[in-house]
């Protein structure tokens, strides 16, 4: 009996601290930085635009690799701002900043 109730209170614990740590959609208790510009940016790949900060919220769309990216606050690695060209011109919401290439500040 022991060893089946050790995964229970033993691995769970850690399973729950990686996804926290991995940040997969938890509220993140970060704080959000301003920039002291409006960044522009690159999109290196085809990327969800998301309702918030982490791959746990909604998808608002897709950007399309080549459009452009205007980054006015970043959380973590997680950059919010409006896309500039494309289908989804105009929308506002979040990108990894992985798949961000720094253009110009504007």
């Amino acid at each position: 009996m022991f060893k089946k109730n050790i995964k229970k209170y033993i691995l769970i614990p850690f399973l729950a601290l990686g996804i926290i740590l991995g940040g997969i959609g938890v509220p993140s208790s970060m704080p959000t930085v301003a920039y002291a510009c409006n960044s522009l940016n690159e999109v290196t790949a085809n990327l969800n635009l998301r309702a918030g900060p982490g791959t746990g919220y909604a998808s608002l769309g897709i950007i399309h690799q080549g459009h452009s990216f205007r980054v006015t606050r970043s959380q973590g690695v997680w950059r919010f701002g409006t896309v500039a060209g494309g289908a989804n011109a105009g929308r506002q919401g979040w990108v990894h900043s992985n798949y961000l290439r720094f253009i110009a500040c504007t």
